[in-house]
């Protein structure tokens, strides 16, 4: 499962990383500039190294939130206080670790999303 999770965050990272590299017009009179920095090269190492890495990060900390809950319901179920308790510091730990995580991915906006006065992000984000 996290291979794929991986390779499906990786092409949605390179997707928003390409499409923030255009305003979607074609300027050809628009010179390249002459600082001699590779754009590019930071563009693939953030999206490798960075982007990808914290949503890789986050969706296995989400990942863990489900079985968590779960333990907790079987807990409750039983009625053992011990187990109650253990299993509910348990799911709450697992949710308390992927909202940090969600929220450090959700931080970094990308792309069209930062730069369209945020009408794109609050179309999909779920604070908004």
């Amino acid at each position: 499962m996290v291979p794929l999770m991986s390779r499906l965050v990786w092409v949605l990272v390179s997707a928003v990383s390409l499409a923030a590299c255009s305003d979607g017009s074609t300027r050809p009179d628009a010179p390249e500039p002459m600082d001699g920095f590779d754009r590019e090269a930071m563009l693939a190492h953030l999206a490798t190294n960075v982007l990808l890495a914290m949503q890789v990060e986050a969706a296995q900390k989400i990942a863990l939130v489900p079985p968590a809950i779960a333990a907790y319901c079987d807990a409750l179920a039983t009625g053992a206080e011990p187990a109650i308790t253990t299993a509910r510091d348990g799911a709450h730990g697992a949710f308390a670790a992927a909202m940090l995580a969600w929220e450090t991915t959700e931080a970094v906006l990308v792309g069209p999303a930062a730069m369209d006065g945020a009408a794109l992000r609050d179309l999909v984000s779920a604070s908004s």
